[in-house]
């Protein structure tokens, strides 16, 4: 399988994968928004390509732990804005993404919306009090 095919393949994956995939390059900018990462963000994949991840505030920076982090075994607690402003508690695992070569292009993350878990530790706690 040449490289093209691997690309190809991994797009496939990416855009039928059922929770939010993100490809970012080296220098921070979108490169992979599958449909999910669409649903529960609001921005559609031609608003977020080339440009830097939307979900982190005006201002701020991604998260260093996103950044570096290279165990896929790890998840990391994050907030995210929404496109319409919505704060959300993700958990993020992050993948290296490497050319051909092994020269590092940038991280993969997969993302998981942490928002129903949280409010049924909530109420877990109400019922126990």
């Amino acid at each position: 399988m040449d490289s093209s095919d691997k690309r190809r393949a991994f797009e496939i994956i990416a855009h039928v994968c059922p929770v939010p995939v993100i490809a970012l390059d080296s220098g921070g900018n979108v490169r992979i928004w599958n449909a999910t990462a669409e649903r529960l963000l609001g921005w559609t994949e031609s608003e977020v390509i080339a440009k830097p991840l939307p979900t982190v505030p005006p201002g701020a920076e991604l998260p260093v732990d996103i950044k570096v982090h290279h165990s896929f075994e790890e998840e990391i607690e994050s907030r995210w804005q929404t496109r319409y402003g919505t704060l959300l508690e993700v958990g993020v695992r992050v993948a290296p993404w490497e050319g051909e070569d092994g020269a590092r292009k940038g991280i993969i993350l997969f993302v998981a919306d942490l928002t129903p878990r949280r409010h049924a530790q909530v109420e877990q706690l109400a019922l126990e009090t």
